[in-house]
C-alpha cells in the first residue's frame, strides 16, 4: 500500500510533464517560437522575467488580426502596478502574455 502512495505522485508528475510538452510543441514546432522571441534575455528567472514589446508580432504570425481585436488591448501602457502573474513588456505595455499563458494551454 505504501508503494502505491509513492507511485501516485510520480505518475501525476509524469502526466503533467508530458501534457506541458505537448502544449509547448504546438508553439515551438508550428510557430517556430524560441525563448528570445518573447523574453528580453537569457538566462531568465521567475522573479525578473522581462518580455519584449515585439512579442505581439510573434503571436500574430499564427493568430491573425481577425483574432486579435479591440477587446484585446495590446500595446497599451499600464500606469498601475499589476500582480507579477500579469507580465508587461519591458517598456510597461500590455502584451498577449499579460493575459494568455504561452507555456501552458490556459486562456482567459
Amino acid at each position: 500500500m505504501k508503494r502505491l502512495w509513492k507511485c501516485i505522485p510520480v505518475s501525476l508528475m509524469m502526466v503533467c510533464f508530458f501534457m506541458s510538452a505537448a502544449t509547448l510543441a504546438s508553439h515551438n514546432e508550428i510557430g517556430k517560437v524560441r525563448c528570445l522571441s518573447c523574453h528580453v534575455k537569457l538566462p531568465f528567472n521567475k522573479i525578473a522575467d522581462r518580455f519584449t514589446s515585439y512579442s505581439v508580432k510573434t503571436c500574430r504570425k499564427c493568430h491573425n488580426e481577425k483574432m486579435i481585436t479591440f477587446d484585446h488591448p495590446v500595446g497599451i501602457r499600464v500606469k498601475k502596478t499589476l500582480p507579477p502573474d500579469l507580465p508587461l513588456s519591458e517598456d510597461g505595455r500590455m502584451i498577449c502574455i499579460t493575459c494568455h499563458t504561452f507555456h501552458r494551454a490556459t486562456y482567459l
